[in-house]
């Protein structure tokens, strides 16, 4: 049987290029074979580029930071135009690649004085070669960078007026465009015929002039700036790709009929595998650790009359081990959920390459583990538990806790630039075992009580529990807190450091190093210490700010209080892949009504931020699913969400895991499990608080802020033995470490920023920050 036809994508370390993967493969039944611009074929193949390049009907040169001019920013691209230019192969270029392709064939790019990042703009085209009879096009852009028609007595063959397409588009119009392209066509003629002559032909532009599409005159080149597979470019961008790849098949069956290497699948080079013997040295001590668990769900379901402030108090009493796991909803969302941790419970942390293992005052460390390693040791171990019936609540037992910002960025291979003293204070993972535990259905009032350890009494003894008084203990009551309050120090953010490092932003936008970067800096706040301080400021701090995914959590040294509106990333037992990215905010006062907010975020500036993240998000989640094998779907883009002190802009993006029909109840949960140990890895760090490209601006922050972000814009969640998870984003919160308490005070880190663009105001930026900060700070005055 023949091979699907394969197409090479050339990534240039963008957070779009699988995204387009998908889409090729998709709409074009074929295989999309993944390279980045600096992998050394030859070393990886031991093939030549030549060779290499003849196992591919076609080549796409993807999106990326950085200039076309700039070796270190295309790798590969000039290389492959040239032999591509020699064998006649098929190659599409976009954005990035479509400015390699002007570049090599010596049209010169400008820097536009107002980039456009994240807005679906109308693209007029000439109806000729892809665009003829395509109709009209809207489509969204990502550059910094443009081509115009006319440069510096350079030019690129341009159309006919009167061949000209678009809706409402008059010769007048089309004449005000290309009035001055033909004048200096025209003037040049008489001096040099080769400024009149060009090897591209100009297929579309924009409406301020700029070439949107091109095409080599006689061999199979062809470049878009604009991004056809994302959410908001129009159903036209996906005629244009179909219409290009009926040409591609046309040009290699004329002249490469011979050399394409059609039923051969190309080599790849050997996986990167992680170190076997330490990852299994780690998932057997796990499962010694975790021995006393049972393969199903012990519970009782009860109904009693305690509230949930109640059941809070009562389960953060039970809490023996000086560990404490909350994860409730204070405002809108449905669960809360409490673990009863003892001494028989256990918690794996990492801290740079250093994985440890603490159970009770016995605590095993494993030196030189990375954190890929790390997350197939929770996958495999989780897998082992096979628990597959349990009741109907999301949580039956599992690993809880926290992820950090630093933990996603050992996952993109970024390094933090700290300054000296400000090395990261916190584990870059804390998960605590938790085998008991308490949840809340706040529909219906009923308390679920779950053990997975075998013939565990503690089901009923705590049933028996719930049915008494639920009388508060006396060193709980809210008047203790104000004490704590009095005696508080704040310390915010210098503003005009701040305004400093969102006018870099900007240059680094203006540059084309990134679309959108998410700017954070911090306050502190030192209180004094107590046993019960942490937890009575987290009760102060959800009264001033109910939200969905409230968390209290006391891990080890550190401790964390959070109100975060915004959930990052949840999975269903089935498989359904849930990602809802908040960007966008506007501050609620006495005169902002929801009207008044949604003209508000509707603007270019607003819509722009939450696009990018719904687009990257896309992308992560096509990483994660192998480039298309999963169906990902759009269910909201741009929804206005009203919170307890802000309004913001939030999209909703699904996926669903791909489990064949034939799969047992034990393979499709190990599946789900391995799907999602797959989402996680390939979408931290939250692209909420990184911006896009991914890779790229979490550099540029790190060198920016200069600081670890800790606990800060990481995730705050669970992985079920039932194969589902939930995660939220850790923002709206405060982090703590007993490593910095002095003096019988603890500090107290609260971070709040924004996505910077280049619509940005930065007094606007400022105050958006501080209003984020002050969610925060106020239950601490």
């Amino acid at each position: 049987m023949d091979c699907l036809p394969n197409i090479l994508l050339v990534d240039a370390y963008d957070s779009f290029s699988a995204s387009i993967a998908a889409l090729l493969r998709q709409l074009l039944n074929t295989t999309v074979t993944i390279i980045r611009i600096d992998t050394d074929i030859k070393a990886n193949l031991s093939l030549e580029l030549g060779t290499f390049l003849q196992f591919f009907d076609a080549i796409v040169l993807g999106p990326g930071p950085g200039q076309p001019d700039n070796e270190a920013d295309i790798g590969l691209f000039n290389t492959i135009w040239k032999t591509a230019e020699r064998d006649r192969i098929p190659v599409l270029g976009i954005c990035l690649g479509f400015q390699s392709l002007c570049c090599y064939y010596g049209h010169s790019v400008e820097t536009l004085g107002l980039p456009c990042h994240g807005h679906a703009k109308r693209i007029f085209h000439t109806n000729t070669d892809l665009f003829q009879n395509v109709g009209s096009v809207t489509a969204t852009q990502y550059n910094s960078l443009a081509v115009r028609p006319v440069q510096n007595k350079t030019l690129i063959k341009a159309p006919s007026p009167l061949q000209c397409w678009g809706h409402n588009l008059s010769f007048h119009l089309v004449a005000t465009i290309f009035g001055d392209l033909y004048k200096q066509m025209n003037k040049e003629s008489t001096k040099d015929q080769s400024f009149t002559r060009s090897d591209l032909q100009l297929l579309a532009w924009n409406d301020e002039g700029y070439a949107m599409a091109v095409k080599h005159s006689s061999l199979p080149f062809w470049g878009f700036q604009f991004h056809p597979e994302s959410c908001k470019s129009t159903e036209s961008c996906r005629t244009l790709l179909k219409k290009w790849w009926k040409m591609v098949n046309a040009s290699n069956q004329r002249f490469r009929p011979q050399k394409l290497l059609r039923n051969i699948t190309p080599p790849r080079a050997p996986a990167s595998l992680p170190f076997e013997g330490q990852v299994e040295r780690l998932v057997s001590r796990l499962k010694d650790l975790s021995s006393i668990s049972a393969d199903s769900v012990n519970h009782q379901s009860v109904q009693t009359a305690l509230q949930r402030e109640q059941l809070a108090d009562l389960c953060y009493e039970m809490s023996s081990s000086g560990d404490v796991i909350m994860l409730e909803s204070t405002k809108k969302a449905r669960y809360c959920i409490y673990g009863i941790p003892d001494n028989t419970s256990w918690r794996i942390e990492v801290l740079g390459k250093t994985c440890s293992l603490h159970s009770g005052a016995v605590t095993d460390e494993y030196e030189n583990v990375t954190v890929k390693e790390v997350l197939l040791v929770l996958e495999r171990f989780l897998t082992t538990k096979n628990v597959i019936k349990g009741p109907e609540s999301p949580f039956w037992g599992g690993l809880v806790g926290f992820m950090s910002y630093e933990f996603g960025l050992q996952l993109l291979d970024v390094s933090v630039a700290s300054q000296t003293g400000s090395e990261s204070i916190v584990p870059h993972i804390s998960l605590a075992w938790i085998d008991r535990s308490v949840v809340l259905d706040l529909e219906t009032g009923i308390i679920t009580l779950q053990s997975l350890r075998k013939q565990d009494s503690w089901v009923h003894d705590m049933a028996l529990k719930l049915s008494g008084t639920g009388e508060q203990n006396a060193s709980l009551q809210q008047n203790n807190v104000y004490g704590i309050l009095s005696e508080a120090k704040i310390t915010t953010p210098d503003h005009e450091n701040y305004i400093s490092q969102i006018r870099s932003c900007k240059s680094e936008l203006l540059a084309g190093n990134s679309y959108e970067l998410c700017l954070t800096t911090e306050g502190t706040v030192t209180t004094p210490t107590g046993t019960h301080n942490p937890y009575l400021l987290y009760k102060n701090l959800q009264r001033h700010n109910p939200v969905p995914y409230a968390a209290c959590l006391r891990l080890g040294r550190t401790l964390l209080l959070s109100s975060s509106p915004e959930k990052f990333l949840g999975w269903s037992r089935d498989g359904v892949v849930d990602m809802v990215p908040m960007k966008g905010t506007v501050k609620k006062t006495a005169d902002m009504t929801r009207e008044k907010a949604t003209e508000i975020l509707s603007t270019p500036k607003e819509t722009a931020e939450n696009l990018m993240i719904a687009d990257l998000i896309r992308h992560d989640l096509y990483t994660a699913t192998n480039y298309g094998d999963a169906d990902i779907e759009v269910v909201k883009l741009c929804d206005v969400v009203e919170h307890e002190t802000v309004y913001q802009l939030v999209s909703h993006i699904r996926a669903h895991t791909p489990l064949k029909p034939q799969m047992s109840q034990d393979e499709r949960l190990a599946e789900v499990i391995k799907s999602g140990r797959r989402v996680l890895q390939c979408t931290l760090p939250p692209g909420s608080m990184t911006g896009a490209p991914k890779k790229r601006s979490c550099e540029i922050l790190s060198q920016l802020e200069r600081r670890p972000r800790g606990v800060y814009s990481g995730v705050v969640g669970y992985l079920d033995v039932g194969g589902g998870g939930s995660w939220s984003v850790c923002i709206r919160s405060a982090f703590s470490n007993e490593s910095e308490d002095r003096d019988g005070r603890q500090t107290w880190h609260i971070g709040a920023g924004g996505a910077i663009t280049v619509l940005s105001d930065d007094e606007g930026e400022w105050q958006e920050m501080i209003t984020k900060l002050d969610s925060v700070l106020n239950a601490f005055r």
